[in-house]
């Protein structure tokens, strides 16, 4: 039902699977969602070769997915407002879908997925998953999480906001990071000179995730952002904030503590410029957050985080910043607390 030109109306059940030819949104154009409740759950799937264009508003009352193995572009004009998005270019099994438990997103599609406008979820979360994923625009999440993923595959529990493997096994491995400790090769150049251009090389065959915009969380229970691929890089001025009144943040680039958790994928290159600003401050009582910047090969960071404890209680938070093999840090640190102990940094590489 379309009640006024340029407005799409699409009415679903509490559980809707929906095939498109073409799912776009152009300049000046509505799609909406109307769900029976914020529970409600749909998802899009785009069955043709042509890439996902979304330049208008899509609003829902609940939750939205959208599966397009052939790319998503969201512009700069582009308002999405929904109580959770998820944008995969990787697809997802419709049995699995529909219980919301544990989703498998697999696939062989390295089309890109490229967002320069607004997202905001209404208590819930955003994900955007794929193979190359670049963020430019605005994103936030209230209630929820974020994930922005540079993936083949990852497994998302959306009820707990967890993304983990598919398949757990080791991430340690010493006589490939010493094979590559080699001037001859471009992961070596990485390692000793951690210039830009030399990971923009790196990046080119490699899972990526390009944050140059804002990201925002805020759950009164546990505010997390997640940046996974082989390649991260934080840019331009980013922000990425998890602050909250009474702490609970927690930002993790990379990889996990120590990069030794096996139920998460490690980045091989992190890059962060002196731009980048990371707020994991509890900002009236409460423990400063948790913040781990990994990389199993080279972590290069020349920005900003702060992970301070609440003005009215509360101690510093924990910031870890290292690469396995090589790290260049250049950046700032604060994890003060004024009426509590100062929090813990720690630097290490091999």
């Amino acid at each position: 039902m379309n009640p006024q030109p340029n407005v799409l109306e699409v009415h679903t059940n509490d559980s809707a699977i929906l095939h498109w030819e073409d799912f776009s949104i152009y300049s000046g154009e509505t799609t909406k969602f109307v769900q029976p409740n914020a529970q409600s759950i749909v998802l899009n799937r785009v069955v043709s070769t042509n890439r996902s264009d979304i330049f208008g508003n899509l609003s829902a009352d609940g939750l939205v997915y959208l599966i397009n193995p052939s790319g998503i572009l969201i512009g700069k004009t582009a308002q999405i407002h929904t109580g959770t998005f998820v944008a995969s270019t990787l697809d997802i099994h419709d049995k699995a879908f529909l219980q919301q438990k544990k989703l498998h997103f697999m696939g062989s599609s390295k089309e890109p997925i490229i967002h320069l406008g607004r997202i905001k979820a209404r208590d819930g979360s955003v994900y955007l998953i794929g193979f190359h994923v670049e963020n430019h625009g605005a994103i936030e999440a209230e209630g929820g999480a974020c994930g922005l993923v540079g993936c083949e595959e990852i497994l998302l529990k959306p009820k707990e906001n967890i993304l983990v493997r598919p398949y757990s096994y080791p991430v340690d491995d010493p006589v490939l990071v010493h094979d590559l400790l080699d001037e001859e090769n471009i992961y070596s150049r990485a390692f000793y000179h951690p210039t830009q251009d030399y990971f923009d090389d790196f990046a080119m065959e490699q899972t990526k995730v390009l944050h140059e915009g804002s990201l925002k969380v805020t759950n009164d229970k546990e505010s997390t952002a997640f940046l996974f691929a082989d390649f991260v890089e934080v840019v331009k001025g980013s922000t990425i904030d998890v602050s909250s009144p009474f702490g609970n943040g927690n930002v993790f680039i990379g990889g996990d503590y120590h990069g030794i958790n096996p139920d998460i994928p490690n980045a091989m290159l992190t890059f962060i410029d002196q731009e980048t600003l990371i707020n994991a401050n509890a900002r009236e009582n409460g423990d400063g957050g948790r913040v781990v910047i990994w990389a199993d090969w080279a972590t290069s960071f020349h920005g900003k985080v702060e992970a301070c404890g609440g003005k009215h209680g509360g101690n510093g938070g924990l910031v870890q910043i290292s690469g396995d093999a090589f790290l260049d840090f250049q950046g700032l640190v604060d994890t003060r607390a004024e009426k509590g102990c100062s929090g813990t940094l720690i630097l290490n590489s091999h």
